[in-house]
């Protein structure tokens, strides 16, 4: 195994460190697409082929022959052949798709690309969802927007989380911007949480009878845009307030729903087919609070996907983590 080999000096080192672990890339630089002689080890080359292969893994790419990247090279090339294999399987399941316009949301790879006329015309960086909640796979009509959305919080969560924290720390809700009314109705009576005791509804031992939301805000969950299409997950496209996750290469921390780094700028894709859709008016909106319904009149399709191999631009086969790790489980379903 390559990493037992890299082992010899006790460390990694960066490629421009004089190191007699680092010549030992050369011998396995197949898997870094470039000739590397083994005078150009310590220079610039073996950094960029380092790099290169970073990307097409999606990787951090910083040069560093770190853990991941050990494990990405230590893959075999009959690993790499049934995860290309497994990959075909479930595009071939995959509706096909007549549509001009639609998007496409890889989860493993965590990117939206917005398809027009067969060619992508926008990417964005999205968040998913972690192991426990992972985000569903299906298809969907993107059929109406909320500027200024209110949060309102799955039962799941008040059940697992908030109950707790709030046996934990009376302000909680306070803290987090919460309020709770007696039913989903955002102009529902407001109930005074001091007088609930929080105890008898942990584990779930006893219903809590009321509902929790947030309203628009800087500390509103779904940031200042949500994109819906209707579905049995009650999962949707959502701007966040959490934005430094997004510098992060693996992004999989949300409960199910996508996180988009930039709702505007999709909104404003929207529009370009849908002229009800006023971007100046939307943005005199989302400045303030006001929540504000828009319909979509000429739906866009949504197809959230697990892929975990795909080609480049140049033609290139590259590899995604199995954050779910479905192709585990359907090797073996396979099998």
């Amino acid at each position: 195994k390559l990493r037992e080999r890299l082992k010899i000096s006790g460390d990694y080192h960066e490629c421009n460190e004089t190191n007699s672990s680092l010549l030992l890339l050369t011998e396995n630089n197949t898997s870094l697409d470039l000739n590397i002689s083994r005078d150009a080890v310590f220079g610039n080359c073996l950094d960029l082929a380092v790099k290169k292969f970073q990307k097409r893994h999606g990787l951090v790419v910083d040069g560093v022959v770190g853990g991941g990247t050990q494990r990405a090279l230590n893959m075999t090339i009959e690993e790499k052949i049934d995860k290309v294999q497994l990959n075909i399987d479930r595009i071939k399941w995959l509706p096909r798709e007549k549509n001009e316009r639609y998007v496409i949301v890889n989860v493993p790879e965590f990117m939206l690309h917005y398809v027009e006329d067969g060619e992508i015309k926008q990417q964005l960086a999205v968040i998913v969802g972690d192991r426990k909640h992972p985000t569903p796979i299906f298809s969907e009509n993107i059929s109406y927007i909320v500027l200024n959305p209110y949060w309102k919080v799955p039962e799941g969560i008040v059940r697992r989380e908030v109950i707790p924290a709030m046996v934990k720390n009376p302000n909680y809700l306070k803290k987090q911007g919460l309020e709770a009314h007696q039913t989903w109705d955002e102009n529902s009576p407001r109930v005074d949480t001091s007088w609930i005791y929080w105890e008898e509804y942990l584990y779930g031992q006893k219903k809590f009878p009321y509902r929790l939301m947030q309203p628009p805000g800087p500390k509103n969950a779904l940031g200042k845009i949500k994109f819906k299409f209707p579905n049995k997950f009650s999962v949707y496209l959502h701007d966040t307030p959490t934005k430094h996750l997004f510098k992060k290469r693996v992004r999989a921390f949300s409960h199910g729903c996508v996180r988009l780094s930039q709702p505007t700028d999709f909104l404003k894709t929207i529009s370009t087919f849908n002229p009800k859709i006023n971007m100046k008016k939307a943005t005199k909106r989302l400045k303030g609070k006001r929540k504000q319904f828009i319909k979509v009149k000429n739906q866009l399709r949504i197809h959230l996907v697990y892929l975990t191999v795909g080609i480049n631009k140049e033609g290139q086969v590259e590899f995604r983590n199995d954050i779910y790790n479905y192709d585990k489980y359907q090797k073996r379903r396979i099998r």
